[in-house]
């Protein structure tokens, strides 16, 4: 879970530039509103105008902003924690291809030439030797508090 954090972020990004791209096209149109003219839009003075489209446009973009800025820093905590791996391992190799660059595990087999099998020897390898550190333990265990934090001030 920790490591797909990075897959997670940059999945976030297309979604919201596919939100900001059905946006633009609606803009494109005119539009009609199938609401009723006493729901209100919120930070939008009316559902029917031009300027809520641009208000929501620029609201997609900074979220798309913010998105950007947190998926930069969670590839730099991946890559620190893959540091603990020798940099020439097929351990590292196949943990940076499945959750920096996103392929598949398909993919990754079949660009080292090895088993499908060989691969997941090999990826529950590195999974052991990192959590052989303290220090990467203790990264997992206060990334685990967050999300615990996180999920009660949701309920």
């Amino acid at each position: 879970m920790y490591l797909n954090r990075y897959n997670k972020a940059k999945n976030r990004i297309a979604t919201l530039k596919e939100t900001e791209k059905a946006i633009r096209e609606d803009m494109k149109t005119p539009y009609q509103s199938s609401y009723s003219k006493d729901i209100k839009v919120q930070s939008c003075p009316s559902a029917d105008s031009m300027p809520c489209f641009l208000i929501r446009l620029e609201e997609i973009n900074e979220r798309i902003r913010e998105q950007q800025m947190h998926s930069a820093r969670v590839v730099v905590e991946i890559m620190n924690v893959l540091d603990f791996l020798p940099g020439e391992s097929d351990e590292r190799n196949i943990l940076e291809m499945k959750y920096i660059q996103k392929k598949s595990d398909k993919a990754i087999y079949a660009s080292m030439y090895i088993s499908k099998s060989q691969f997941y020897k090999l990826r529950n390898r590195a999974f052991d030797a990192l959590l052989r550190f303290a220090k990467v333990n203790d990264i997992l265990n206060q990334y685990e508090k967050e999300l615990d934090n996180a999920t009660k001030l949701r309920d």
